[in-house]
């Protein structure tokens, strides 16, 4: 056998090794992530959220109620004009691939200065009680895809999509919004590291929660406070650690429309 022919079977030794590296990865990070949709739907721990975004959202149903249905009153949050779609989806597949700060600040851009952002919807809150009070994996699965693309960057939309799609028998679809769950969170965790300088940037507040799980840090309580024409997030940790999250966008975008508030 010639050096070349060596050079060849090396090569194409390595590349199978890769592609075996990587199936296993993405096994086991679907795995990790289908456990842990498991304790949320079982959990079903919907309340600290709900009422975090109704805080935050009173001034939108307020304001509905003054004004009158709004202009999107009749579009689900989750839908978007047909030409938005298509390159969405490209730079989504871009930024799974790497999820870097950059990446992230550029989909943040998109989807939250999109017409159908709604940072405070509750689609997967509402498909979550689909499933637990009637066990419809189908209907609860058609509402949770309502939530797209408004929650694209939501580790947590992408979870539930995964664990429903894993109940309904579509293995390789609940692998993929494994990974995608797992590309948001280390978005937001590449965003920032936390702190008051440079907290995590969020397009929903309960991406917050994601990361305090991702972080294995429990919630104790949450304090707002504004900031050079910021708002924040801070939560203190039972270890008595305070995270900080930058809420000023989905805050500014709090009169939106929700459905299933």
């Amino acid at each position: 056998m010639t050096s070349f022919q060596s050079l060849i079977g090396i090569t194409i030794a390595a590349v199978f090794i890769l592609l075996i590296i990587s199936a296993v990865a993405g096994l086991l990070v679907y795995r990790f992530l289908n456990n842990r949709s498991n304790k949320i739907v079982q959990q079903h721990p919907q309340a600290t959220e709900s009422q975090q975004s109704t805080e935050h959202a009173t001034a939108s149903q307020e304001a509905q109620e003054g004004e009158g249905a709004s202009a999107n009153a009749d579009t689900p949050a989750g839908s978007a004009p047909d030409d938005e779609i298509p390159e969405l989806h490209r730079l989504f597949g871009k930024y799974v691939t790497e999820p870097s700060k950059e990446n992230y600040m550029q989909m943040f851009e998109i989807v939250t200065t999109a017409d159908f952002y709604s940072p405070y919807s509750q689609e997967i809150n509402h498909a979550m009680s689909i499933l637990s009070e009637k066990n419809d994996v189908a209907a609860a699965l058609k509402v949770a895809l309502t939530s797209m693309p408004n929650q694209i960057l939501s580790p947590k939309a992408h979870l539930i999509i995964g664990y429903l799609l894993d109940q309904a028998g579509h293995k390789d679809e609940a692998t993929a919004e494994a990974q995608f769950s797992m590309a948001c969170l280390v978005g937001i965790l590449n965003s920032g590291d936390g702190s008051e300088t440079a907290p995590y940037i969020v397009s929903r507040v309960s991406d917050e929660y994601d990361v305090l799980e991702q972080l294995e840090k429990e919630y104790q309580m949450r304090s707002v406070f504004e900031k050079n024409e910021r708002e924040f997030d801070v939560i203190t940790c039972t270890d008595g650690s305070e995270i900080w999250f930058d809420i000023t966008i989905p805050k500014a975008n709090v009169g939106k429309t929700f459905p299933f508030a």
